[in-house]
């Protein structure tokens, strides 16, 4: 989603909370090795309980559409005060931490 949509899904409905542009991740913080996947949930099922899962009733998560993770800060606490983390889907905003 385009952050002028974001900034007005927050506007009207957390007024009190602004969007904070994502930094990039330098020194320690960058990820230093790819992420290997491991396993996949059927494989450990049938592994250490003795079935697997049926694959036709497993849903994905990718199939719930896009989902974009934010932070927000509120517009009286400064750039070092505490923030928000509000998740987005299509259809606007449908989860905060915080």
């Amino acid at each position: 989603m385009a952050t002028e949509a974001l900034d007005k899904i927050v506007a009207g409905t957390l007024p009190g909370l602004e969007l904070v542009e994502p930094t990039p991740a330098t020194g320690a913080d960058r990820q230093r090795v790819a992420i290997k996947p491991g396993p996949s949930l059927a494989t450990l099922r049938a592994k250490y309980l003795g079935y697997a899962a049926d694959s036709g009733k497993v849903s994905s998560a990718t199939s719930q559409g896009t989902v974009e993770v934010r932070q927000a800060r509120s517009r009286t606490s400064g750039p070092n005060g505490p923030t928000r983390t509000l998740i987005f889907s299509e259809k606007g905003l449908i989860g905060s931490q915080g």
